[in-house]
């Protein structure tokens, strides 16, 4: 059931422990520190160092595998196993999301429509939402639309908010499917 305690729950058990983020927060701020002169602003300066510790995760110079995800507001950084051994719990929340979110249905809602479950009960409240997000696509059961890289687009969408989609294992009927030879704005004006 699509409760906000049962995605904080999740949530919770995935990220790090006081002990764990020790480390890891000392390695963002070298990060932050090093970064690019060009990388000054927040949220770029944000975006570049979650990257760059998911780059050092992946060729295994972190303690352990992470996975650093940059929500809408806020970056989250889970323990990748931990975050793995609730796959199944995650997309069955996710399920629970009105079908205008799922890839194979609507293709994709805003982030304004998330608090609401797929029966129009209101669930949670933004703070909850944007968990739940995250929980998602550091699973990769979920996608921004358009994507992260191009974050400067969500503010033609309402409320200066991203469009989200719930990769549903579905298949997407083949009317749906974007065309790639379209480029990002052509797709993100349709939207």
């Amino acid at each position: 059931m699509l409760t906000c305690g049962n995605v904080r729950e999740v949530l919770y058990k995935c990220l790090l422990t006081p002990e764990e983020a020790e480390p890891i927060t000392s390695l963002v701020d070298q990060l932050m520190a090093d970064r690019p002169s060009e990388v000054n602003v927040l949220d770029s300066a944000m975006a570049y160092s979650m990257e760059q510790l998911q780059s050092l995760s992946d060729a295994g110079k972190t303690p352990f595998p992470l996975v650093a995800v940059q929500g809408v507001l806020n970056n989250f950084v889970f323990h990748r196993e931990r975050l793995e051994s609730h796959r199944e719990a995650v997309y069955q929340l996710l399920e629970e999301l009105p079908d205008n979110f799922r890839q194979s249905v609507g293709g994709g809602w805003s982030f304004l429509n998330m608090c609401v479950d797929r029966d129009g009960n209101h669930w949670a409240e933004h703070v909850n939402v944007e968990q739940l997000i995250v929980l998602g696509v550091g699973l990769d059961l979920m996608d921004f639309l358009p994507s992260q890289k191009h974050r400067n687009l969500w503010k033609a969408f309402p409320g200066g908010m991203p469009y989200l989609v719930f990769k549903d294992r579905l298949p997407v009927p083949e009317a749906q499917k974007p065309d790639e030879s379209e480029n990002l704005s052509v797709r993100a004006d349709s939207i």
